[in-house]
């Protein structure tokens, strides 16, 4: 299927995690492409300690030619089915992710010894250094629900996942106000930020060449249905069009299916 997505001109698939984590089926789509972004939407953050998931990413990165795009946040499964501990979300999710950038750039140089935080406690004097990575940065993306989680992503991440519950008004006024309000902690770090919004519009195949949401270009997006056993895979689309505030695009997930726009916003 990966390599369908890709000769159609997709930009990228995602793979979420249901029950087991979505490097497998990234891997496996790593294999029969080339230029196809692979992102996992999400990897659940507490699921795992950050070091596996750090190797996870750094051999998908390594298999796929520097295609990794790292989603990572939360979910209410943590401690109930996989019985694992959850602190409080923002500050467990922002220690979580400054040690995922940490090992990612620094794993491979010895420089790592003790990191000790509020929620994790990491002894790397036994580490045997791999080798270097294909990338030191990994794209790491954020999956956020509400205000908090959103301020959080534009201070730490390189991007938002949003959530399909999101009303219209959330995604055109609520969310601009909730970057605004984290600018202030950016300032100064001009960076390039992806943000995908959802809502539970049932729309299929919009011409995207003449579609505008509020002076935003469009693009497709497209999803497999979800599966109990199986990752399922969202492709991102290619790009049709440019406007002066960036990219954004359309996803029509088979099923269920959702209206969704992205674009691209300089912090």
């Amino acid at each position: 299927m990966a390599k369908q997505q890709e000769d159609l001109g997709f930009e990228g698939t995602w793979a979420a995690q249901v029950f087991g984590p979505p490097f497998s089926p990234l891997a496996a789509a790593a294999t029969s492409t080339e230029r196809l972004l692979l992102g996992t939407g999400i990897a659940i953050a507490f699921t795992r300690s950050p070091c596996e998931t750090v190797m996870a990413a750094i051999d998908l990165d390594s298999m796929s030619n520097g295609r990794t795009v790292l989603g990572s946040s939360v979910k209410s499964w943590t401690e109930g089915i996989f019985g694992m501990p959850y602190g409080k979300t923002v500050e467990h999710l922002r220690e979580t992710t400054e040690l995922l950038r940490l090992i990612i750039a620094k794993a491979h140089t010895g420089e790592l010894d003790r990191l000790e935080g509020k929620y994790h406690l990491h002894d790397f004097s036994e580490l045997q250094p791999p080798g270097p990575p294909l990338r030191t940065e990994i794209p790491i993306c954020v999956s956020a629900l509400r205000g908090a989680m959103l301020r959080l992503s534009a201070e730490i991440a390189d991007g938002v996942i949003g959530h399909p519950i999101w009303s219209p008004h959330w995604e055109t006024t609520t969310i601009p106000e909730q970057l605004k309000k984290a600018s202030t902690a950016v300032a100064g770090t001009a960076r390039m930020f992806r943000l995908t919004i959802g809502s539970g519009l049932p729309q299929i195949l919009i011409p995207s060449s003449r579609l505008r949401m509020r002076g935003l270009a469009l693009r497709f997006m497209v999803g497999s249905s979800n599966t109990k056993y199986i990752s399922p895979l969202m492709v991102l689309g290619k790009n049709v069009s440019n406007s002066r505030r960036g990219q954004s695009a359309v996803t029509i997930a088979a099923s269920p299916i959702w209206f969704r726009t992205r674009w691209r916003a300089r912090l």
